[in-house]
């Protein structure tokens, strides 16, 4: 009893984080569409901060590809087949915008002044970028680590009753 209870918890849980990470990343990728070519410079800083240089013809490609990228996951929160592919999509986005902002947020000639996480709707220091991130990568794992625990929950009782 006390462990189907907890399961629906568990359950319930799981779902919130999807529609949070679908609400934020649908909401990022439309504040970013707004404004493409802002969104591009953004971009086009984020190389130049990595030493990727000679990709300013490409940048507002790649402000639209990751628009859309964003959005496309977003969406994909809230269909229940695509969850599965997501569980694991979230926590590798969020690893590589971890290691973007870090990058940004220790850079000693200041890095970028905002972001472009949000567009130009939400501003956020380097700082606060980082630590956004940070605690948005701990919620895909431990979306992730539920998925893992409900799956290994499920193959056992399975192969236990025959």
């Amino acid at each position: 009893m006390i462990f189907s209870i907890y399961n629906i918890k568990v359950k319930h849980l799981k779902q919130i984080l999807f529609f949070a990470f679908g609400a934020i990343f649908i909401f990022s990728a439309i504040s970013k569409a707004i404004n493409i070519p802002s969104f591009s410079l953004v971009i086009n800083s984020y190389c130049g901060l990595l030493g990727i240089d000679g990709l300013y013809s490409y940048t507002r490609l790649f402000a639209i590809t990751i628009c859309a990228f964003e959005f496309l996951i977003g969406i994909g929160a809230f269909i229940k087949p695509c969850q599965r592919v997501l569980i694991w999509v979230y926590p590798a986005v969020m690893a590589f915008f971890v290691y973007i902002t870090y990058i940004n947020y220790t850079d000693l000639y200041g890095g970028i002044e905002s972001c472009g996480c949000f567009g130009e709707l939400i501003h956020f220091t380097p700082a606060s970028s980082f630590y956004k991130n940070i605690v948005l990568l701990g919620l895909s794992l431990i979306l992730l680590a539920i998925h893992l625990w409900q799956t290994s929950i499920y193959r056992k009782s399975r192969y236990e009753n025959g």
